[in-house]
């Protein structure tokens, strides 16, 4: 989502202006990127921020199906479409200049409840299959004479997101295994240590942080009989990974457990309730929630030893 540009400045995109806004906690301001629009500096959607080789960002704009590029002075550099095929709002990159996303692959088929993780490489026209997440279970709802489908609150969920050195990760939910792909393809599997927490009827007034369509909190919900051991997950670039946990009804505060890539559970991280990890950098936590006007705000913690 937001990514640390420099120690204590954070470039933290926001789909409501739309643009981007810099951070800096050490002089306390606080400035845009950006506006609206198709041209040069100009944003319709943006969403993920991530490092691109040379010292240059990249910030994808999924409702522009580009990627904005920008210089080390964030400046604007140029624009990249979002090849065809490919979701435009799960696209990453690594370090190397690589784009990755769940699309169509190549060149085996993905099994019948699964999506593959395809990699375009920088330096190829090539696009390589490079694993497989499962699809998110879906429950059918009513709103009025609508039906509809959607996904079911608290399913377990794949997500995944690739390393500096081009090691994809995913973590999987209803296998409970954290996996690690390198670029060569060797694959690696650690248990995740957590235990199957039923849903409740609690759990329905909750839904903190789950993701809805617009409407649905007004709507009856179906709920995972199982909860999924994560939400979301956070990775820093040296191989550590934050996983916000789900917890039984009635918790109040947020916990991350972080790993590193050989699968340990280094330490598990308890925030204030309501407040997410939005960037992890090599010194630095940076935690938000929104406010009830709708603004961020912002924390920076640092990195526990």
């Amino acid at each position: 989502m937001a990514y640390e540009t420099a120690p204590g400045v954070l470039l933290l995109p926001d789909p409501r202006l739309p643009g981007l806004i810099r951070l800096d906690f050490a002089t306390g301001r606080r400035d845009t990127i950006g506006r609206a629009g198709d041209g040069p500096g100009e944003y319709r959607g943006p969403g993920f921020v991530f490092a691109l080789p040379a010292g240059r960002i990249g910030v994808v704009d999924g409702v522009a199906r580009r990627v904005t590029v920008l210089a080390p002075a964030l400046t604007f550099e140029e624009h990249r479409a979002i090849p065809a095929g490919l979701s435009p709002f799960l696209l990453r990159a690594d370090t190397l200049g690589n784009q990755l996303g769940v699309g169509p692959g190549a060149p085996q088929a993905a099994p019948g409840d699964s999506a593959p993780v395809v990699r375009l490489r920088a330096a190829a026209t090539t696009v390589d299959t490079v694993g497989f997440v499962e699809r998110l279970q879906t429950a059918p709802i009513q709103i009025g004479q609508m039906g509809m489908m959607v996904p079911a609150e608290y399913a377990p969920r794949d997500l995944w997101g690739v390393d500096h050195d081009g090691t994809v990760w995913i973590a999987r939910g209803s296998r409970r295994v954290l996996e690690f792909i390198s670029r060569e393809g060797t694959r690696t599997t650690f248990p995740l240590p957590f235990a199957p927490i039923p849903t409740v009827d609690a759990d329905r007034a909750l839904f903190r942080g789950l993701p809805a369509p617009e409407g649905l909190d007004r709507a009856a919900r179906e709920l995972a009989p199982i909860k999924g051991p994560f939400q979301e997950v956070r990775a820093d670039l040296s191989g550590r990974y934050f996983l916000w946990l789900n917890q039984p009804a009635g918790y109040t505060t947020e916990q991350y457990a972080e790993f590193d890539r050989t699968g340990v559970h280094l330490r598990t991280l308890v925030l204030p309730q309501s407040w997410k990890i939005i960037a992890v950098s090599a010194t630095a936590i940076y935690a938000a929630r929104e406010s009830e006007s709708g603004e961020w705000v912002v924390r920076r913690y640092g990195r526990p030893r």
